[in-house]
């Protein structure tokens, strides 16, 4: 059982949670939803002891089965933290900080497992349910050579290895392929249910708390209030085709063939396409297909094996240092993981200044993806919810007058108002500036893209 009295968290701007109090029995699983900044993920860090850099806690107590983790405000000594978080598994926001970056997966797997004699045997059953290769060769490979997809399922199996009795999912489903996504959401029912768990799921996502959870909470105001789940009556903004000119091709795309550093086989294989002037074009498929090698080409951060690219008709270079500075200047990236968009060590103001000088621009753009710079100017990056930094890391691209955006999922970590939030930012940009958007959210690319293509062949 999970009880949790009177958790306040508070930074120097406002409260984050508010005398907060939870009781989770035995077994049971809950779900905790709310808007981008709301606490989730601060709520989710506390029941593992765990109080991040810039937030202070006020006061708590909080109890899994017999063991305190916080006591009237004071956590627990290094060492009995330890103890509880054995019994704990964790998958946060971004599985690949989970993953150590210098360990072969096999490793990373081997590594929280309970009984390492049957290793090899669970390791396998394991994978095979997460639709992952068993192979040697896969279970030698590092993290940087997997997709977003399967890191995350790997991480998934490496908390299920360990035999938790409670998972902490926070946004589990984030960046997934609907197909992967509903795999995935079916077998942690399956593996839950074996395992017996508790379970606590913090998401965004009406549909994932109702396929994983009974009990629903809101997070609001930094207190948690009981959530009946209703089917979303939102709609995402209606597309507006911008009928972009066929006659100006800003990009264009010939015979490409990549792949990501240090993998064998390439995804994408002699793939063209054009970006006409004014349109947005969607690039969609299964995790693993290619989507994100495409967008890292026509940057020149993963220089293509063979294939052309354009600019207004002029070839540029593969390779980005090769590439002049105006050239460099004309594309903006935005990234699935809004954490890499920013120097962690800059604040965000500064940052945001060093791309455009003027205040009043800043305030504007600012101002369209819901912030302002009052408000965001003396932080750093990880004072910041996932959802506010994506949309921070949209507002540079739009900030720095790119002639081209690539969007890299940039939709699939934000909670549903945030995410349409940043559709409606995206139509009122159609038709000014073009851009490619890679999802795998169809109805994302249904109604933001003038076209799309799959990449699933």
């Amino acid at each position: 059982m999970i009880e949790i009295r009177e958790l306040s968290i508070f930074n120097k701007q406002k409260q984050i949670l508010d005398e907060l109090n939870l009781t989770v029995e035995k077994g049971e699983r809950i779900s905790i939803l709310g808007k981008s900044g709301e606490g989730k993920s601060t709520l989710a860090f506390a029941l593992l002891g765990e109080i991040s850099e810039g937030l202070f806690l006020e006061s708590a107590t909080i109890k899994i089965d017999d063991d305190l983790v916080i006591k009237n405000g004071l956590v627990s000594k290094s060492k009995d933290l330890q103890t509880i978080r054995s019994k704990i598994g964790h998958l946060d926001q971004d599985p690949a900080a989970s993953l150590t970056p210098t360990m072969k997966i096999k490793c990373i797997l081997k590594e929280l497992a309970v009984n390492k004699k049957i290793f090899d045997k669970e390791c396998k059953e394991i994978l095979k349910k997460f639709n992952l290769p068993v192979d040697e060769k896969f279970l030698n490979k590092y993290p940087k050579e997997l997709s977003g997809g399967q890191k995350r399922r790997v991480a998934l199996a490496r908390i299920l290895l360990r035999k938790p009795k409670l998972l902490i999912l926070d946004e589990p489903t984030s960046g997934l392929d609907e197909n992967t996504r509903e795999q995935v959401l079916e077998l942690l029912n399956l593996l839950i249910s074996e395992l017996q768990a508790t379970v606590i799921t913090i998401t965004h996502d009406k549909y994932v708390a109702g396929s994983l959870s009974a009990k629903h909470y809101k997070l609001t105001k930094g207190k948690l209030e009981v959530l009946e789940l209703e089917p979303n009556e939102e709609e995402l903004p209606v597309n507006n085709k911008s009928n972009p000119s066929k006659n100006n091709i800003i990009l264009e795309v010939k015979n490409l063939t990549a792949k990501a550093p240090l993998l064998n086989n390439p995804p994408i294989k002699d793939f063209s396409f054009c970006l006409y002037e004014g349109e947005i074009l969607g690039l969609t498929g299964q995790s693993g297909s290619g989507k994100t090698t495409v967008i890292k080409s026509i940057l020149g951060l993963w220089p293509a094996i063979s294939g052309e690219i354009f600019l207004k008709g002029k070839r540029i270079e593969a390779f980005y240092k090769d590439r002049s500075k105006l050239e460099r200047q004309m594309l903006a990236y935005v990234p699935q993981d809004p954490k890499t968009s920013f120097n962690p060590a800059v604040k965000i103001g500064r940052a945001l200044k060093r791309v455009k000088k003027s205040k009043s621009d800043l305030d504007n753009i600012l101002k369209k993806v819901g912030l302002s710079l009052a408000e965001i100017a003396g932080k750093f990056p990880d004072q910041f919810s996932g959802g506010q930094l994506q949309r921070l890391a949209i507002a540079r691209a739009l900030i720095g007058g790119s002639e081209i955006i690539l969007l890299d999922e940039v939709t699939s970590s934000l909670d549903e108002k945030t995410k349409y939030e940043i559709c409606d930012l995206i139509m009122n940009l159609k038709g000014q500036t073009p851009m490619i958007l890679v999802c795998h959210d169809h109805e994302v690319i249904n109604r933001l893209c003038d076209r799309y293509v799959d990449l699933k062949n």
